[in-house]
């Protein structure tokens, strides 16, 4: 009998857990996209000058990492600048490409002429990199003529030291103006694996001598592998070391397909992170786990989440115990001039129905807090089996067949599948018990669910090994 209560018991712990998994996939990939940088956006203001580094990140099974980033340099000097540096840190990389992404000039003010029924550009100004990095800027008719400004790729000439990356920009970026460069490489070193296909990764962006204004790294993997804080977005499929073989030094690239991807560079990913004004010289860091299935990412969780329940049942268990015997009563009967002790269950007459009843808020009770258990598992039970596909289909097909009375019927049922839910298991403990009982198990619903939101956030979350941190590098 005690078997099957136990077994059940870890049963309902295993479903608790399989929800919070799935709860935690389907939260994160709901997040909305995260919104483009806003020119007048003044909160990561607080330095006039330095780069603005973007960073896409990929990692797959073998433990690599493809990064692609977009680096923003801004000239603030009275010379033009032809050369800039960048060291890769944490990791060994490979397969190194850079190209000097060359924006048109934008056209601020236009005019339409009736005859040609088309604008006509009357005042071009120089591209702002920083602003256009995320919208759709390419390829967009700027009135010059009939043809469209376009974006073109140049093939930039490097030198490597070590991790040490010097970089010849194929067009020198004038005094006062700006530039950005598209860095594409392939790495290994951020990956450490586990036992059981876990990885650990930590990410660390790329080592400059001057100051960095704006950064930002989006992490995700291939789409056959979980990433603990959502899943994988990567929505863009362009062949970066296939054009770094393939393009010429002297011959610009005009790709629309490249303009696409160098769009999304640092907007989209499972894990985003930013940071900003960063001295020359260092790196930001980004840590998280990720795994070839979902119940491998999380499996250390599941253990921890049943462990910490478990522990929580044995402390109202022995609590109950202690405060039993400190409530028990002995009666001291006089024999032969001495006391003797007998327990209270052999002085007292057998109990009626009524002694049945609760006389107070019993707590610590192990049956109450069961309930209160029973009930949250009913309820997250409940509201996984509405989030899922299954729900989602049956109520699609019905509803191009039934009608709205039918519709609102169901939407009753499920309202009171859900009071039963919350409030059955205290009604039916309550029947027995009274109504002190009912009080005390709906106490142990409130507890536990408190119980269950901090276990899923501090061992579900993304938070829970997801983070961003700042680091000097030694030049």
């Amino acid at each position: 009998m005690y078997m099957k209560k136990i077994l059940l018991f870890l049963a309902s712990l295993v479903i608790i857990s399989l929800f919070f998994v799935n709860a935690n996939k389907a939260w994160g990939s709901s997040l909305p996209a995260p919104a483009p940088y806003n020119e007048n956006d003044t909160s990561t203001t607080g330095i006039l000058f330095g780069q603005e580094h973007s960073y896409s990140v990929v990692f797959r099974a073998n433990g690599e990492a493809v990064v692609t980033a977009r680096l923003i340099l801004h000239n603030s000097s009275d010379k033009p600048i032809n050369e800039a540096s960048f060291q890769v840190s944490g990791a060994t990389s490979q397969e190194m490409a850079v190209y000097q992404q060359i924006l048109p000039q934008r056209c601020t003010k236009q005019t339409y002429d009736e005859k040609a029924r088309a604008y006509t550009c009357q005042l071009l100004t120089d591209p702002d990199y920083s602003t256009t990095a995320y919208g759709n800027y390419y390829n967009y008719d700027y009135g010059n003529s009939s043809a469209q400004a376009e974006t073109y790729y140049s093939k930039a000439v490097i030198s490597q030291t070590g991790e040490l990356y010097r970089i010849t920009i194929p067009k020198p970026i004038d005094a006062n103006k700006s530039g950005a460069l598209i860095v594409s490489y392939i790495a290994k070193g951020y990956v450490k694996r586990s036992i059981g296909d876990l990885f650990t990764f930590e990410f660390k962006t790329l080592q400059v001598p001057e100051r960095i204004k704006k950064i930002r790294v989006a992490v995700n993997v291939d789409s056959d592998l979980a990433i603990r804080g959502g899943q994988s977005s990567v929505n863009y499929n362009f062949d970066f070391f296939g054009v770094s073989q393939g393009g010429s030094i002297s011959t610009p690239i005009a790709d629309p397909s490249l303009n696409r991807a160098v769009s999304y560079i640092g907007t989209q990913g499972a894990l985003l992170k930013t940071a900003s004004e960063l001295s020359p010289n260092e790196t930001f860091s980004v840590k998280g786990e990720y795994a070839k299935s979902g119940w491998r990412l999380y499996a250390g969780s599941v253990i921890w989440f049943i462990i910490v329940v478990v522990l929580i049942f044995l402390i109202i268990y022995f609590g109950q115990k202690l405060f039993a015997r400190k409530k028990s009563a002995t009666f001291i009967t006089e024999s032969s001039g001495s006391a003797t002790s007998i327990p209270l269950s052999q002085a007292m007459p057998m109990p009626s129905a009524e002694s049945d009843k609760d006389s107070s808020i019993k707590l610590f009770s192990l049956r109450n807090n069961v309930a209160g258990f029973i009930s949250v598992v009913l309820v997250i039970l409940m509201t996984w089996f509405l989030n899922s596909s299954l729900f989602n289909t049956m109520t699609h097909l019905l509803g191009n067949q039934v009608g709205g009375l039918l519709l609102v019927l169901g939407v009753i049922l499920i309202g009171l599948i859900y009071i039963f839910c919350i409030f059955g298991p205290a009604t039916i403990v309550a029947s027995k018990h009274g109504w002190r009982a009912f009080i005390a198990v709906m106490i142990s619903v409130v507890f536990w669910l408190i119980i269950g939101m901090v276990l899923a956030t501090v061992l579900f979350g993304s938070g829970a090994v997801s983070s961003g941190t700042l680091n000097y590098e030694t030049p």
